[in-house]
């Protein structure tokens, strides 16, 4: 691993309150010997960079317990110390360790049965402790005057005032005093919902910069705890209990407000513009063009709500808000947009899809694509599912609407001007060229052989080759950009040029 994202995780999950003292524990575990030098060799002490490191395996781990315990350390001693954290270490049952049985889902061979939530009956009083920290943190938010902020002419996005954060917790009776609600808002920092720009001090009652922990990082400091093989106790489970359910306030199913992120406005009248800007930037913003200008905002606000939904349970047939053609949108956008780019290169990005199809081909049924939007762009949206299934019968339908639909989009012209006519073709080539594309590849392959590694399928030789060849569109590439490479190790080849009469 690299210097620094060692450095990164020991602060995001709260165990150092700054770099300098997160590098000064791996410094610890390198003295220690649980951790080796790999990039440079017979390293002594660990450096924050581009360093790279390794951890120590269980015999390198006994020899050094071995030596130490032979050497007969003073009580006390640092020595001492670090034999007691070896023993530590070596009584951690191995993960080749574990039998095989039908315990719960595993996380690279670790049972995470420790990790599921309780019934509010079952919490022990660590996990109500975390609870209530998440609610804090989630009703502060919105007292909290959060906006982008300016010292030493450098920018800060999205942070609150420390002194400020008080008095508000102060004025609005929340806390009895200014400790009190100090107090409060470290226990905050503590299990990582808050955080010092910087992460160089902890909370204080000063005018230093703080901001609530985005949805992104928690999410990665939940995988974190989730792969540790050692259940979460004491402090450690008042942080994990804290993440999960501050995670899951982020994941409240709403037609509106899944809507009003997912097309960057603030209420409905936002989501059925017909101008030809609207359409060309919320392209932009969905990843149409270049991953640059993609909203990754967007992305990390609304990756939560397809997480939580097990497609296998997911049922609204007949529910008056999601079937609406505004609660069809919603579905599609968390269902089939969002997990592209939110799990881009691994099965996820796949594994709502049936939900999403299924919801276009109700919109078909109940006439939404004909009668219900204005916007050109909305029935684009709708056709997305059946652009991405791997069903031919789903692309034929999907081909037929979308060349029903730009036979009146693409020669539109009234009350335009010269250039919104020629954007209108040139928007609807490419929307062609793209749909066009992808059931050429499913009429060949009968899938996505792009797909193949990140869903555990064998790829054929013709896939392989194709993979490798220059044929490969560029939504292929984008989705999963090294498959080519990694497949099959050869130059590209031109297969364009060679198959052209």
């Amino acid at each position: 691993f690299q210097a620094s994202e060692a450095v990164e995780v020991l602060t995001s999950l709260g165990l150092a309150g700054n770099r300098k003292m997160a590098a000064d524990k791996c410094n610890m575990m390198l003295t220690g010997s649980l951790i080796l030098s790999v990039s440079h060799e017979n390293e002594t002490s660990f450096k924050d960079g581009t360093r790279l490191y390794r951890f120590s395996d269980r015999e390198e781990i006994q020899a050094k317990y071995d030596d130490l315990q032979a050497s007969d350390p003073t009580e006390g001693s640092d020595d001492a110390v670090l034999l007691i954290a070896l023993q530590a270490t070596l009584e951690v049952p191995s993960l080749n360790d574990e039998e095989a049985s039908d315990e719960p889902a595993t996380f690279s061979g670790v049972s995470t049965a420790h990790l599921r939530p309780r019934r509010h009956s079952q919490l022990s009083k660590e996990q109500a402790a975390g609870e209530e920290l998440a609610l804090l943190a989630a009703n502060y938010e919105k007292l909290v005057e959060i906006k982008d902020r300016k010292y030493n002419f450098k920018t800060y996005e999205s942070c609150f005032i420390g002194n400020e954060a008080v008095s508000t917790l102060v004025n609005k009776k929340l806390s009895k005093d200014r400790k009190e609600a100090t107090a409060t808002l470290e226990q905050l920092l503590q299990v990582n919902l808050i955080h010092h720009v910087t992460r160089e001090h902890s909370f204080e009652d000063k005018n230093l910069f703080y901001r609530f922990t985005p949805v992104a990082d928690i999410k990665k400091s939940i995988d974190i705890i989730a792969a540790l093989p050692t259940t979460p106790a004491g402090h450690d489970l008042v942080r994990y209990t804290a993440l999960v359910q501050r995670y899951k306030q982020f994941a409240g199913l709403n037609v509106t407000s899944i809507l009003n992120i997912f097309f960057g406005c603030e209420d409905e009248s936002g989501w059925d513009l017909v101008d030809l800007e609207n359409w060309r930037h919320n392209m932009k913003r969905w990843g149409f063009g270049r991953r640059n200008d993609q909203d990754d905002d967007m992305v990390d606000r609304l990756a939560p709500l397809c997480a939580n939904v097990n497609p296998d349970e997911w049922d609204v047939a007949g529910d008056e808000e999601w079937e609406s053609p505004y609660g069809i949108l919603a579905q599609i956008a968390i269902f089939d947009q969002i997990p592209r780019s939110a799990f881009r290169g691994t099965s996820d990005a796949f594994k709502w899809d049936e939900l999403a199809i299924r919801a276009t081909k109700v919109a078909i049924e109940k006439g939404y694509f004909e009668t219900a939007f204005k916007s050109t762009l909305n029935q684009f949206l709708l056709l997305l599912p059946l652009e991405h299934s791997e069903s031919w019968e789903d692309q034929k339908l999907g081909v037929t609407l979308l060349l029903q639909l730009l036979s009146t989009v693409a020669v539109e012209d009234k009350d335009l001007s010269d250039y919104e006519i020629v954007k209108r073709l040139e928007f609807s080539k490419r929307l062609a060229t793209a749909f066009l594309e992808h059931a050429q590849v499913i009429a060949k392959f009968k899938r996505y052989p792009h797909r193949n590694r990140p869903q555990g399928r064998t790829t054929t030789l013709e896939e392989r080759i194709w993979l490798a060849s220059d044929l490969v569109p560029r939504w292929a590439k984008s989705q999963s950009p090294d498959d080519a490479r990694n497949v099959i190790q050869l130059p590209v080849i031109p297969l364009k040029r060679l198959t052209r009469k």
